[in-house]
């Protein structure tokens, strides 16, 4: 997932999805913060702010066929998507922020 993520491009909304379901997955805002950090157009202050807006909203993650209709999926390396096809699921790591 950490090679999908290191791309400038991936949208607004995508960005969104990815904190609440993060949230939703119990992961602390540092830990959340810190999976954005390899992106090209990361910037510290700006993503806290975002980071932690999104959080304090309570925004819900959003469903599979939106992210799919984004053209966002992860496939296999997502583990929601894993669970639906019956693929066995991996542990996330890394980003070097506890949880």
């Amino acid at each position: 997932m950490q090679e999908a993520l290191n791309r400038s491009h991936l949208s607004h909304k995508m960005r969104v999805a990815l904190v609440a379901e993060l949230n939703k997955s119990g992961w602390s805002i540092p830990r959340i913060i810190g999976v954005f950090s390899g992106m090209v157009d990361f910037d510290r202050r700006k993503t806290e702010y975002q980071v932690k807006n999104i959080v304090g909203k309570g925004y819900s993650p959003f469903k599979c066929s939106t992210i799919m209709q984004e053209g966002e999926c992860l496939h296999e390396e997502c583990g929601i998507y894993r669970r639906k096809a019956g693929i066995p699921l991996k542990p996330i790591t890394g980003w070097g922020v506890a949880r």
